[in-house]
């Protein structure tokens, strides 16, 4: 038998007038919650739940919120209703009741008609209160007004001007060349060591033209004695500076095959074995060609 049945059962809990009354009590409450419950999801039926102390209380403190927003909600409508149908009334009231402003139309002429209409329209275009109109605060405020939109357009003038500025800049900027892309870090390295190798070279074949050019200004005779020179004495001269200059030209023919050559001695070296070495694999190839073709 279950424990909780006895207890509730036991003699002392069924003839106690306060267990009885505690008893009747949550029947009451249980009712009152069975029939909110059955309320709020009719047409479907009740979630089946635990029925116990705790989940009473919170049923009901529960129902309790739910009954107070209820209630205020109605208050609310109430109150609103109420307040709707005044404003009703007092509108129908100042619809009913004439005022100068009606009494005048009638007998308004159409131009005056016209700008009482026009007056009116500005008013509410520039958001007046109505215990504020007066000839002085409607020039103020169309004053304003016209300052602000000429400014708001000097403003938009200003700003279509620069879009367009912008627009012409960058077709421009597009339809220019693409850039020519930086040298790598070795392209540059080896350009630096070319250059440095060429005026090397530059520099001594500089010094070299000098060291010949004072040489024949030493060699050159004194103008004094050109007239005691003979005519064979010029050919023969002549003929010295034909042979230095076809000398110069066999130097320079010799500098030209170092060239492409590593500025360092040993480099150098190495690149011209390695050169020579492809000379021989080359004249190795040709004699096999040529012993094939014999044979």
């Amino acid at each position: 038998m279950n424990p909780d049945f006895r207890e509730s059962w036991s003699p002392s809990a069924v003839f106690s007038p306060s267990a009885a009354r505690q008893q009747l009590l949550e029947a009451k409450d249980w009712t009152y919650i069975d029939q909110w419950l059955a309320s709020h999801f009719d047409p479907h039926p009740v979630p089946p739940f635990e029925r116990n102390s705790d989940t009473l209380k919170a049923l009901l403190a529960l129902a309790s919120y739910n009954e107070t927003a209820d209630e205020e909600a109605i208050l609310k409508s109430q109150v609103e209703s109420k307040a709707l149908r005044e404003l009703k009334e007092r509108h129908e009231q100042t619809l009913n009741t004439p005022t100068p402003v009606t009494l005048l139309l009638p007998h308004l002429t159409p131009p005056g008609s016209n700008a009482l209409n026009s007056l009116s329209l500005l008013t509410v275009a520039l958001s007046l209160p109505p215990t504020t109109i007066t000839p002085t605060t409607l020039a103020r405020s169309l004053t304003s007004l016209t300052t602000t939109e000429t400014h708001l357009s000097q403003l938009s003038l200003s700003t279509n001007t620069l879009i367009s500025t912008l627009r012409s800049e960058l077709s421009r900027l597009n339809s220019l060349p693409t850039p020519p892309q930086p040298p790598s870090s070795q392209e540059l390295q080896s350009k630096t060591l070319e250059f440095h190798t060429t005026t090397h070279h530059l520099t001594h074949k500089s010094s070299e033209y000098s060291s010949r050019l004072e040489s024949l200004r030493r060699s050159a005779p004194d103008p004094a004695t050109l007239d005691t020179i003979s005519i064979p004495a010029l050919m023969d001269f002549e003929r010295q500076i034909a042979e230095m200059k076809e000398h110069v030209l066999g130097l320079e023919g010799q500098v030209k095959g170092f060239q492409g050559l590593p500025p360092d001695k040993d480099m150098a070296r190495l690149e011209v074995e390695r050169v020579e070495g492809l000379v021989k694999d080359l004249e190795g190839k040709r004699e096999g060609v040529y012993d094939k073709m014999i044979r």
